[in-house]
């Protein structure tokens, strides 16, 4: 398996797992807004075009860094450690885990 097809696959396994944990949790009593997640939102929404921008088999102005080949499976490594960080910051929070800023029934 190639690196990029171990990257996809891994970003593929996070993504569904992700939304298949949506139903665990609580009901929300409360959000902020969007008002007031606007510099969140934007911050995501920057990281999310980043993230298109190839790093291999690129040379156009937009190239924002080079992977050297001999780093790039320590890199899938860290991707992989990275979704395991959040998969167990979510089951840690539990029903309490929310997407954006609210408060959840039964908040502590």
């Amino acid at each position: 398996m190639s690196p990029a097809l171990a990257v996809i696959a891994l970003w593929g396994a996070f993504a569904l797992s992700w939304i298949a944990a949506a139903p665990w949790s609580s009901t929300v009593e409360k959000r902020i807004g969007l008002s007031r997640e606007i510099v969140y939102r934007i911050v995501l929404i920057a990281g999310g075009i980043v993230f298109f921008i190839p790093a291999h088999g690129y040379e156009g102005p937009l190239r924002l860094w080079y992977v050297p080949f001999e780093t790039v499976w320590p890199i899938v490594g860290l991707i992989l450690l990275g979704f395991l960080f959040a998969w167990w910051a979510r089951i840690w929070l539990g029903s309490l885990w929310s997407g954006q800023v609210t408060k959840k029934e039964n908040h502590r």
